[in-house]
Order: structure tokens, then C-alpha cells, then sequence
């Protein structure tokens, strides 16, 4: 069994990725320019879908909402509580 290394491509094969890139690229300006006032009334769909796709996907470096403790951040030294909680002693003086 003989197996291909990969070597250089092909002069033809660069050619006709170039002619595939130039037509997709001129199918798309042609869309652009024809249907403008579609693609603007659809721009703020696209907004509440981009946001709803960052909210989804975009927690890939720490976890889940749910699991901020075990990914090794230290929440309570980056985010000291301000205000008095019920469950908190009273303050002690000591003077």
C-alpha cells in the first residue's frame, strides 16, 4: 500500500480556490448592495441573536454560572462584600 505525503499544493488546486474565494466574495457584495434595506431591518434581530449565542457559548474560561468556586478563582478576594449581612456578628469595639 502506497500512502501521499503532503507536499506543495497543486498550481491548479490554488487557482481554483482562488476563483471559488472571488466568486463566493462576489455573490456576497452583490447581496449587499441589492438587499441593503433587508439586511438593516434584520440587523437588529442579528444584535439579540449575537448576544443570546454570547451568553450561550462564551463562559468557556471559567465554567458555568454555577461552578465560579471550582475553577480556582478566588471570588470572595476579588469581590469583598460591601454591605452588612443579618447572618454577620455585630462589630466589636475593642477601645
Amino acid at each position: 500500500m502506497t500512502t501521499r505525503h503532503a507536499g506543495p499544493p497543486r498550481a491548479g488546486r490554488v487557482w481554483m480556490w482562488v476563483i471559488i474565494a472571488l466568486a463566493v466574495a462576489g455573490i456576497a457584495l452583490y447581496l449587499i448592495i441589492e438587499h441593503w434595506t433587508h439586511l438593516a431591518a434584520a440587523a437588529p434581530y442579528a444584535g439579540i441573536i449575537a448576544i443570546a449565542a454570547i451568553h450561550l457559548f462564551g463562559h468557556r474560561g471559567h465554567g458555568s454560572h454555577g461552578g465560579h468556586g471550582d475553577s480556582g478563582h478566588d471570588h470572595e478576594q476579588r469581590h469583598p462584600r460591601t454591605t452588612r449581612d443579618d447572618t454577620d456578628p455585630p462589630p466589636t469595639d475593642l477601645a
